[in-house]
């Protein structure tokens, strides 16, 4: 007997396997209807149920694109940090100009550093008027020709 009773009930080592199928079935591009019908079949449990699994696998697959994303950005700064200890004369100008754009593309990585906003340039952020707070903004870099490209 399950949870207050309940005999459909089920404890949470299955509930996570049930999860993880789900998120299984939506990597590999099924569609929700086709989840919820198999899940209500597979596991003979109700429609909303169905839906509440469903919901469940996306929140486990949200956290891990999170993590992703913290995952890609060290990996990241850690392969400009081995580029900026790789590089030599840095003594020589162009040394020099390559090692400042290494610390630069490691600070906005990390956020320190402002983006270029695509509307009023650069460090808009700080100067802007508060209703432009929430606007969208672009990376950009500066190619060794001084052409500026939206990345």
């Amino acid at each position: 007997m399950g949870h207050w009773g309940n005999a459909k009930a089920v404890n949470k080592a299955e509930k996570e396997r049930r999860v993880r199928c789900v998120v299984e079935w939506i990597i590999q591009g099924y569609s929700t209807g086709d989840i919820i019908r198999q899940s209500m079949s597979l596991w003979n449990i109700s429609e909303r149920q169905s839906y509440n699994y469903n919901k469940w696998a996306h929140e486990e697959l949200k956290g891990n694109d999170q993590n992703d994303v913290e995952e890609k950005r060290a990996k990241h700064v850690e392969m400009r940090l081995k580029l900026f200890r790789d590089l030599r004369g840095k003594e020589t100008p162009s040394s020099a100009r390559t090692a400042l754009r290494i610390v630069d593309s490691i600070a906005r990585i990390e956020g320190v550093y402002p983006l270029r906003d695509a509307r009023n340039g650069w460090g808009a952020e700080y100067a802007g008027k508060p209703e432009d707070a929430g606007t969208e903004k672009t990376a950009v870099m500066v190619l060794p020709n001084g052409k500026e490209i939206e990345i």
